[in-house]
């Protein structure tokens, strides 16, 4: 009996003792929990705020360039009408728009057109005839307005991104139109790192989903469309995702609203929370010791 009455006291030391073990742990690991949650919280917020700060300055080059150019194009528009309007000469329009394409590469060429969309000088075409240049909402959209207007983004087989800038002459009614070559200035943009590591990943999804990147990534652009997950596109435009690759990543979007196309900075996720994975194992060396 005495036995039994012992082993029963031990029964109860050893529940109560468990009790009191699970009392005492059960509030750290729930305070554990809630730090994790709150430390990832933390790190994502500060990863997406590095890609954000990366992803804002291209857009930012990539809106001024254009802002530059379509100044640039007003300019030579004012002076061309200056020559129409006194002693019309095709030759030295013509010699303005070849100068404007020594100036800057980016111009595949310069036209001068009328009202009846005839050809009155041009700089020399290389890719576009008529046809091309003269779309029917492009016409539109340039005969009924008093500003410029840039066409959207076109890619050509060699991999050329174009847009077409035109540029109605006041009191001339004329206009010029440019083709300008964006991959000179756009993949150079996409390549800077723009931050301390080199890790971290820019590229460009047209609105049909055609994926533009810097030609060291080994992808034709026009050959690969990809889907951007709903979060890039909408809402806070910030998400961890699989990259076309199938990779884990972060990822940190902004619209590039004059080309109509999005304009993507990501980087893996295993890089980007490495902080994190070694929070949990100082966290969990801390519980080992205090146990």
């Amino acid at each position: 009996m005495k036995h039994r009455a012992l082993l029963k006291n031990r029964s109860i030391v050893v529940s109560v003792l468990i009790s009191m073990v699970v009392v005492a742990i059960a509030p750290l690991l729930i305070m554990s929990l809630q730090g994790y949650h709150c430390a990832r919280q933390a790190v994502f917020q500060l990863t997406t705020s590095q890609l954000a700060t990366v992803v804002e300055a291209k857009q930012m080059q990539i809106t001024d360039w254009l802002g530059e150019r379509e100044h640039e194009l007003q300019s030579i528009a004012a002076f061309a009408g200056l020559q129409i309007k006194g002693n019309f000469e095709g030759s030295t329009v013509q010699s303005l728009f070849k100068q404007a394409q020594i100036n800057n590469p980016a111009y595949e060429s310069i036209t001068l057109y009328s009202t009846d969309w005839t050809r009155l000088a041009d700089s020399g075409h290389h890719l576009h005839d008529d046809e091309l240049l003269l779309q029917s909402t492009f016409k539109i959209a340039l005969s009924t307005g008093a500003n410029s207007v840039i066409s959207k983004p076109h890619i050509h087989k060699d991999g050329m991104i174009g847009i077409h800038i035109g540029i109605p002459i006041k009191g001339a009614d004329q206009y010029i139109i440019a083709v300008l070559d964006l991959s000179g200035t756009l993949y150079p943009i996409l390549a800077s790192p723009l931050a301390q590591t080199n890790s971290i990943r820019s590229y460009i999804v047209s609105s049909d989903g055609l994926f533009l990147s810097p030609p060291g990534e080994g992808l034709q652009p026009f050959e690969n469309r990809i889907d951007l997950p709903p979060e890039l596109i909408h809402n806070e435009r910030t998400a961890i995702y699989s990259d076309f690759q199938g990779n884990s990543v972060v990822g940190v979007s902004v619209p590039l609203n004059s080309l109509g196309w999005m304009l993507i900075s990501e980087a893996p996720t295993q890089e980007a929370l490495v902080w994190l994975r070694m929070l949990q194992k100082r966290a969990l060396v801390t519980g080992l010791i205090t146990l």
